[in-house]
């Protein structure tokens, strides 16, 4: 689908398990809508979603925010002062839906604190083979 920006159901259980903050939560499906379809990856930094938000007074909040998304592991980046501008932000668990990737999941944890990418298939051969009995 065009235009489409799936958003994980499990989320709504972080909400109910207080794991998200309101303001966590905005941040997250911001940085959601606006990452990279094809990657997962959204290059940005605290005052560009400021500005996205059109209040960079807000850029302090949101770097707070980035904090505890990354401690919790919704969201993965290098460590480092931002100073030079954007750098990219993995979300973890992004279902790529286009290009090359298109079927995968992106792992933005499997090689920790290096936020390198890892694609991994999503949900396994199962889901695959439940589409092709269908179709028989």
């Amino acid at each position: 689908m065009d235009n489409f920006t799936p958003i994980r159901n499990g989320i709504l259980e972080h909400l109910q398990g207080g794991m998200l903050c309101p303001f966590d939560l905005g941040i997250y499906l911001f940085m959601d809508l606006r990452a990279d379809w094809a990657k997962g990856i959204f290059h940005v930094c605290a005052l560009s979603i400021a500005h996205g938000f059109n209040d960079p007074k807000l850029k302090k909040h949101i770097q707070k925010s980035l904090v505890r998304l990354r401690q919790r592991q919704y969201i993965n980046y290098k460590k480092g002062d931002g100073t030079r501008g954007g750098y990219p932000i993995l979300i973890n668990k992004y279902f790529v839906t286009v290009a090359g990737l298109s079927g995968t999941r992106l792992n933005a944890w499997k090689h920790g604190e290096l936020a390198k990418p890892e694609y991994e298939r999503w949900n396994g051969d199962r889901a695959v083979a439940g589409q092709l009995r269908g179709l028989i």
